[in-house]
């Protein structure tokens, strides 16, 4: 259950973040490196969609069904969260935010699926029994 809260928590502080007021000045998170916004959509949603699939994990087994909910879920998210920017103070949504936030929907997926076959294989790895030698 602790993977649940961790989830909430995490999608809460970041619909908040989405959410703030902009700056009216110019960004300073990005002085002289162009899109570097978007490496933070990117990475963000990473964040949320392995989180998400961990939680998911933990209710029934993950499958390729399962991996499609949380990418058609978050995907639909994304662009609700980008299309109320619009309501914030100085904020605009912005379809290529929304892009990068699929983007790092499809990197998290694939590596909660490259985590979990690592660690699968690490565990039947370590439960190889030893046979004892011919008498």
């Amino acid at each position: 259950m602790l993977a649940v809260g961790a989830v909430g928590l995490y999608w809460g502080v970041l619909c908040t973040l989405t959410h703030l007021p902009g700056n009216p000045g110019p960004e300073p998170l990005r002085p002289g490196v162009p899109h570097l916004d978007k490496v933070g959509h990117t990475a963000a949603f990473a964040v949320l969609a392995i989180l998400a699939c961990v939680v998911i994990s933990q209710f029934r087994p993950v499958a390729l069904r399962e991996l499609l909910a949380v990418a058609i879920g978050l995907a639909v998210y994304a662009g609700l969260d980008e299309y109320t920017q619009g309501w914030v103070p100085l904020r605009t949504p912005d379809p290529l935010d929304w892009l990068a936030d699929v983007a790092g929907i499809l990197v998290g997926i694939l590596l909660f699926v490259l985590i979990r076959r690592v660690l699968r294989r690490s565990a039947s790895d370590a439960t190889v029994t030893v046979k004892p030698p011919p008498t």
